[in-house]
């Protein structure tokens, strides 16, 4: 069995992901991913740096990816590979041309739906998507949630959608791990954490993640409260930009905040200081932060977005806020500092953490693509392909 791996954005937490899977998957695979690829190299598999896109602008950034494109059919007629397994659509237009390119060649396509639609939707997204679910010969989606709204929305198949979890992301394996002591050990002296409930909010800081209750909730009950401390870490989107100014976030004396993107050791470092990482968003499918938490047993906020919390109803080892508000995350704010003994009984719920890791293990996950790939080459007669 061949597999034409595909993931124009293979950096960062991404990179993370492709590496933890395809070191776990059984077949023979051709990874096609960015120049900027930046996790462990697997052995067994021959990869082809095709995206560079990424540091591009404007037309030179859309001809780049047409570009890719054209080298990824011509990796298809050499390799004449069974399966093609894209992660992500970036241009869809070109995205679909491709697609229509591989079902005419009659080989098999798996899409992996990170997200349903875009977090900044356009205004004939959901057709468009709807269109390239249609067309592909399964979908991997990362919760129940997500697959309801494929069946609802959609009009998927059921058949045609496979629930595969989203793995733990473990930063470690590919970061400075003596860097992330040393930034470690500067920002708990220099803020005097010891004694503090430290509250964290990591990545990129959007109205989607629910970053505006966050503010508004720290400006308005707990700025001048010195038993407790917020990391506010990554680049801000336009809306949010107004949020921070409005509430001044940066200027208290229990905060933390750097708004651009931050480096990876910088992220660990913040990650393992942290007593509580805050997830209240209003719409997710599936948050690499909540994964990378889950690896360092960091207890966590989360709402009913997606599948946040999925992991809370395998083990107490957070709080769910229910429908995602500024009253709702102030409300368990509050409850958690006045019970500040109910973090160190969830970090130390061992038995809740290993059946969490187990659920998200990376080997389960590979074994689970693997057999998803046998049964698109092997059940063909379930798999009905749509006039196109």
């Amino acid at each position: 069995m061949k597999v034409i791996y595909i993931d124009p954005m293979s950096y960062n937490n991404l990179a993370i992901y492709d590496s933890c899977l395809l070191s776990n998957v059984n077949a023979n695979i051709y990874f096609v991913g960015n120049e900027l690829y930046d996790s462990k190299q697997i052995k067994s598999i021959e990869f082809y740096p095709f995206f560079n896109y990424s540091k591009k602008k404007g037309l030179n950034k859309v001809i780049s990816y047409i570009s890719s494109l054209i080298k990824i059919i011509g990796l298809v007629k050499s390799k004449n590979p069974n399966i093609i397994h894209i992660q992500w659509i970036r241009f869809w237009y070109a995205d679909y041309i491709l697609l229509r390119y591989l079902i005419k060649k009659k080989i098999k396509v798996v899409y992996t739906a990170h997200n349903i639609l875009p977090h900044r939707r356009q205004r004939f997204d959901f057709i468009k998507y709807k269109k390239y679910y249609k067309l592909v010969d399964s979908i991997i989606v990362h919760t129940e949630n997500s697959k309801e709204i494929l069946i609802s929305n959609f009009k998927i198949e059921e058949y045609k959608i496979n629930v595969i979890p989203h793995g733990i992301l473990d930063l470690s394996t590919s970061i400075n791990r003596d860097k992330v002591e040393i930034l470690k050990n500067e920002i708990r002296h220099r803020y005097n954490l010891n004694k503090k409930i430290v509250f964290s909010s990591l990545g990129a800081q959007d109205l989607y993640k629910g970053t505006d209750f966050i503010f508004n909730v720290w400006n308005e009950a707990f700025s001048s409260n010195n038993n407790v401390f917020l990391f506010a870490c990554g680049k801000l989107s336009d809306e949010i930009v107004e949020v921070a100014e409005s509430t001044k976030i940066s200027n208290f004396n229990n905060t933390y905040t750097k708004f651009n993107r931050i480096e990876n050791e910088l992220f660990l470092a913040i990650l393992q200081l942290s007593d509580v990482v805050l997830l209240p968003y209003r719409k997710i499918s599936q948050s690499g932060v909540l994964l990378s938490a889950i690896n360092e047993q960091i207890p966590f906020i989360v709402s009913n977005a997606g599948g946040l919390s999925d992991a809370l109803s395998i083990g107490n080892v957070g709080w769910n806020i229910g429908y995602a508000n500024r009253e709702s995350l102030l409300t368990t704010l509050k409850y958690i500092i006045n019970n500040s003994e109910e973090i160190k009984n969830k970090k130390e719920n061992i038995t809740a953490w290993s059946k969490i890791h187990k659920y998200y293990s990376w080997e389960v996950i590979g074994q689970k693509t693997t057999d998803l790939y046998n049964r698109i080459l092997y059940n063909c007669d379930k798999l009905v392909k749509k006039d196109i």
